[in-house]
């Protein structure tokens, strides 16, 4: 579950989010017991950081599940919560570097205006849009 989230700077975001009350096979684990935090950071490839803390008063055991993905929602889809996958991801893991590659293929389609002809032209093209390398 969100409790906050935004940009602490122009390269950097930092996400933070809690649990809602789940079982495991050592037990259920409370609402609001663990808290994770996202932080990222765009600098010649994006970074993203993953802090679990338990702030409850026993120690707890459970799977931690990552699944990384790239997309392109922007900012009115992401609110309404109504984001359409566009594209078509491939992952690729490179165990000597620990790397992991995600690259997006995005069919586009733009409106230009031409001011000499005075109307709007489609442009249809194919081309990589994203390239997330995460390092572990």
């Amino acid at each position: 579950m969100l409790l906050n989230g935004g940009a602490i700077t122009y390269y950097a975001a930092r996400i933070f989010l809690t649990n809602d009350d789940f079982l495991t096979q050592s037990g259920p684990i409370a609402f609001r017991t663990l808290s994770l935090v996202i932080s990222g950071t765009i600098d010649g490839g994006m970074h993203e950081d993953l802090d679990v803390v338990n702030h409850g008063t026993a120690a707890v055991r459970f799977n931690l599940e990552v699944a990384p993905r790239c997309d392109f929602a922007d900012t009115f889809e992401v609110k309404s919560k109504k984001i359409v996958r566009r594209g078509q991801i491939s992952t690729i893991w490179n165990p000597e570097l620990r790397r992991l590659c995600n690259t997006t293929r995005v069919q586009y389609i733009s409106q230009q205006r031409l001011p000499a002809l005075g109307h709007h032209h489609l442009i249809r093209g194919n081309r990589a849009v994203c390239k997330r390398s995460t390092q572990l």
